[in-house]
């Protein structure tokens, strides 16, 4: 399996979800080049963060965790 598998993951997860098309290709840094109404798109991070914090929800219940589920800080050491 190549790691690019997580991607495509991502994306399938975050339509599942309910997120904008923009805010998936945002949260994936891809491009929004190709339709010039992107060119008026100003960066909105709360508006991002709730987009993720959705994505994030749909997860962790397809996953049979609820809201509350923190990662332990050490696993990111």
């Amino acid at each position: 399996t190549h790691p690019h598998v997580f991607r495509h993951t991502y994306r399938t997860l975050a339509t599942a979800a309910g997120a904008s098309e923009i805010a998936i290709r945002l949260l994936m840094g891809h491009s929004l080049q190709g339709d010039v109404s992107f060119d008026y798109l100003t960066a909105d991070l709360d508006w991002l963060r709730r987009a993720q914090g959705s994505i994030s929800d749909y997860i962790l219940t397809a996953a049979g965790m609820d809201g509350s589920f923190v990662f332990d800080e050490r696993a990111f050491r």
